[in-house]
This record gives C-alpha cells, structure tokens and sequence, in this order.
C-alpha cells in the first residue's frame, strides 16, 4: 500500500479526532482543498470521509474490476452452481424423489447453462456499463468472500461425508487405515527420537533364553 502524503490528505491538519480539516471543503478524491482557487460556487464539493476514516489519495484507492475480471468471477460462480445443482440431482434422496429420468434431465440442464453462459455474461457485462447498479452485488459478495468460503467448504464436507455415509468407500476405508498406521509410526518414532536426545534408550525387550542364562 503506497505511503499516504500528510500534505495532500490533510494539508489544514486534522481535528482532536484524526479528520482531516477542510476550510475550503473537499475535491473530488476526498481530499481537503488546499485553497478555495477552482472551487465551484453553489455545490459539487465531495462529501467529507465518514468519521473513523482515513482519507487517501485516490492513487492509493483499490482499482475497479476490468471486464475480463468480471467476467471470470461471474463463471467462477456459474461453474459452483451448476456443479451444485447436477450432484445434488444425482444423489439417492433426489432420485428417489423425482425418478431417475428428471434427475438426470437436470443434470444435463446444468451443462446447457455452464455451456451458454459465456455468451449470456458478456451482454450482462455490457448491461452493466449503462446500469452499474446491476452488478454492485459483486462488491458486497467480495467483502463477504472469506464467510463464503467457510459456508462452501462445509457444504463440501457435508455433501461429501453424507455421500460417503450412504455409500461407503472400500477405498477411503483402505486411506483411513493407512493413515491411522502413519500415524502411530510417527508418533513412536517421535518418543524414541526424544528418548534417545534424553539418554534414555531401551536397548528392547530381554530375550527368554538370555534372562534364563
């Protein structure tokens, strides 16, 4: 993040509660005129920043999505729904609900959507240059995205131990055995590699034949 320049933010000084002084209002950028010169008379001053803020200049501002960001973002989404909505439709529950020959018919919409929406973003995109309203979502879903990814990754696990529950992997259950055998050689080694660092190395268990001897 650039260096913020006291002089342009706050060239009056700031008040006993850290906003900056504006004698002569505020420019465009949020920042404090530094003299009345090129003010217009009757409006058009910017707003003061909200109390709490720091202003800063407008080089130190996030910039705008492009229109490639955009629109990568928008089929991210469109590729978590439509994947959504054809594993929801194969699972057992839905089958059963509404028969295998809807279900699968949705699964198949699902594909016609992914594979038509590339066109149908690009008009929305250009909608949205005349109507940039339409897309303000978009900035409130980002501020959102970290409580996005906690509900989607749950909604994974839960899909996937559900799908796991109703029909049991021979191979994840073959994983888990490993893993819990991995585990347990991990740990011994561990404790022997600390007994060892400690002076306390067992030479092992005393054979029969040499404790009889």
């Amino acid at each position: 993040m650039a260096d913020i320049d006291e002089n342009e933010v706050a060239p009056h000084g700031r008040d006993e509660q850290g906003v900056p002084r504006a004698p002569y209002g505020y420019k465009e950028d949020g920042n404090p005129r530094k003299s009345n010169r090129g003010r217009r008379a009757g409006g058009g001053v910017a707003a003061p920043p909200k109390r709490g803020e720091r202003n800063v200049r407008a080089g130190a501002r996030p910039k705008a999505r492009t229109k490639a960001q955009t629109k990568e973002q928008l089929l991210e989404l469109v590729g978590e729904l439509t994947a959504a909505v054809a594993n929801g439709a194969d699972s057992r529950p839905v089958r059963a609900k509404i028969g295998d020959r809807h279900a699968g018919a949705v699964m198949g919409h699902a594909v016609i959507v992914q594979a038509v929406a590339p066109d149908i973003l690009d008009g929305v995109i250009l909608a949205a240059e005349k109507r940039p309203g339409l897309l303000a979502w978009m900035d409130k879903a980002e501020e959102a995205a970290p409580a996005l990814l906690i509900a989607k990754g749950l909604a994974t696990l839960t899909a996937a131990i559900v799908k796991n529950h109703m029909h049991p992997s021979p191979e994840l259950e073959h994983a888990a055995r490993s893993m819990v055998k991995v585990r347990a050689a991990r740990y011994a080694a561990a404790i022997e590699e600390e007994a060892a660092a400690l002076g306390l190395v067992d030479d092992g268990p005393t054979i029969p034949e040499q404790r009889a001897a």
